[in-house]
């Protein structure tokens, strides 16, 4: 679900003036959660949101700000700027970890140390059976 909203600010430029910028990002928030009915935690603000409320520095906020929240299917909601291009943070995340190389696993792990192991005793069995030979070889000339 994709929705535009006007968050009204102008409640948050009569707090103390050096924490305005900081409560402005609190009232979309709180304004996103209760419009879009979801937790604290599940609204993300993109850095366009973020770069907006604070352009004019932390004293001097915009009185309403125009942004763009798109709900997903598990409950988290993304703000962000309707101006900008959509491009899901959430996509990208997922996009780099596609690409990231999996961690092996415990098993794996195990598996593969097994194996250098049985080779590792194997060339002590043959270097063992070498020096043996040559030294039978010593003893009978």
């Amino acid at each position: 679900m994709e929705r535009i909203y006007v968050v009204p600010l102008r409640k948050v430029k009569h707090t103390p003036s050096s924490k305005a910028a900081q409560r402005a990002v609190k009232a979309v928030r709180n304004f996103i959660k209760k419009h879009m009915k979801v937790e604290e935690d599940n609204v993300w603000i993109d850095s366009s949101v973020n770069e907006a409320l604070w352009a004019r520095g932390k004293y001097k906020i915009p009185s309403k700000i125009r942004v763009r929240a798109v709900k997903f299917d598990d409950g988290v909601v993304e703000v962000s700027l309707p101006e900008v291009e959509f491009k899901s943070l959430r996509e990208e995340l997922k996009a780099i970890k596609a690409e990231k190389k999996p961690i092996l696993k415990a098993k794996e792990e195990k598996e593969e140390r097994a194996e250098e192991r049985k080779e590792e005793e194997e060339s002590v069995e043959k270097e063992e059976k070498a020096t043996e030979e040559e030294q039978e070889k010593g003893t009978e000339s």
